[in-house]
């Protein structure tokens, strides 16, 4: 008789079983002893909601898989409380921010990297300045980017941007603009921007925003 998933009760399916291990012939019978069962999807045609607590990258092979799935709904609750390296100072430059390194991490994973323009968009999230950036040469790749120009200061990004379209280089560029506009605020106080990730800048302008 066949069975569907509306005649399987899913705690039974969740609950531990024993799965036979395939063995060679004439070898004495194995079993893997309390392995979960897998509940079947769809369930009746309802999504599932799943939530997921996470830091930075910790989650990312679960995450990568869970969105393979049209069935599964999936939300991803960031604590943000990383405070190591740029991102730290970015935190104490910014007070009460909390840590965009987390957020950025994340959103990453749930970019769509058969997509030309979101693995672009991600490459430029996780693109590192180098150790001689400056808060002047800031100042101008900033510039540059939100009048769609070049400034020299880092070619590969001003590449970059423009594979984007046209609504999200402006939505970056204000962001960019928002943390500079910031920067300019805080004479008194410096920011070192080497080995800084570029996407913690564009999420600290947005946190400003």
């Amino acid at each position: 008789m066949g069975m569907t998933s509306a005649f399987i009760n899913p705690a039974v399916l969740l609950a531990p079983v024993d799965a036979p291990v395939e063995t060679a012939p004439g070898a004495p019978a194995q079993s893997l002893r309390n392995f979960a069962g897998v509940m079947p999807l769809p369930l009746n045609g309802v999504p599932l909601r799943v939530v997921i607590f996470c830091g930075g990258r910790g989650s990312s092979t679960i995450i990568r898989e869970l969105i393979r799935w049209p069935e599964v709904r999936l939300s991803l609750l960031v604590n943000a409380y990383d405070d190591g390296l740029s991102t730290g100072e970015l935190r104490e430059f910014i007070p009460n921010m909390l840590g965009p390194s987390d957020f950025r991490k994340n959103l990453s994973q749930l970019l769509d990297f058969c997509s030309s323009e979101q693995y672009t968009l991600q490459k430029i999230l996780e693109l590192r300045l180098p150790n001689d950036f400056s808060g002047a040469s800031f100042e101008l790749l900033t510039a540059a980017l939100a009048r769609d120009t070049s400034a020299g200061v880092m070619p590969q990004v001003e590449r970059m941007f423009q594979e984007l379209d046209a609504s999200r280089r402006t939505q970056i560029a204000t962001f960019l603009e928002r943390f500079a506009d910031y920067l300019r605020s805080q004479p008194e106080r410096g920011l070192r921007f080497s080995d800084c990730s570029f996407g913690n800048l564009i999420f600290a302008g947005c946190y400003l925003s």
